[in-house]
């Protein structure tokens, strides 16, 4: 789960933005961000408050962390 002072259009974007980064390794996060921003280029899709890069960093940080903390 991400929380935060964010907003995200349409209000289910969170299950296309997981759909999208499923599979990818803590270290492919500018595969990440393509892919994210590809999503939302889509008309009615964007991230509100919040940039690609701000919304994805914690994600793939905590990833991180939990490899090499196995």
């Amino acid at each position: 789960m991400i929380t935060g002072d964010y907003g995200l259009s349409p209000p289910d974007l969170d299950e296309e933005i997981v759909k999208r980064i499923k599979g990818l390794r803590y270290n492919e996060y500018e595969s990440a961000v393509k892919a994210i921003r590809e999503l939302i280029s889509k008309p009615g899709y964007e991230i509100i408050g919040a940039s690609v890069e701000e919304f994805l960093v914690p994600v793939f940080k905590a990833a991180e962390k939990a490899y090499h903390n196995k």
